[in-house]
């Protein structure tokens, strides 16, 4: 399911994306801040929500899985 970009919880799952980021590889002199989200989509399966987010700082494409209780 496409996502359109100027939804609310787009725009906060591609901060999520960069605050990941820079937890898992960012330093004092290295910051990811991306430039805007240019594509996003959701799908919905039985126990797990899968996000996917396409960020233009690098064009690169990040998918995370959020288990849903």
């Amino acid at each position: 399911m496409e996502i359109p970009l100027s939804h609310y919880p787009a725009t906060r799952a591609a901060s999520l994306v960069a605050n990941y980021i820079n937890y898992r590889q960012g330093a004092l002199h290295r910051v990811y801040q991306p430039d805007w989200v240019t594509e996003a989509r959701r799908e919905v399966l039985n126990v797990m929500l899968l996000l996917h987010y396409r960020q233009s700082h690098f064009d690169e494409y990040f998918s995370f899985n959020i288990i849903a209780e």
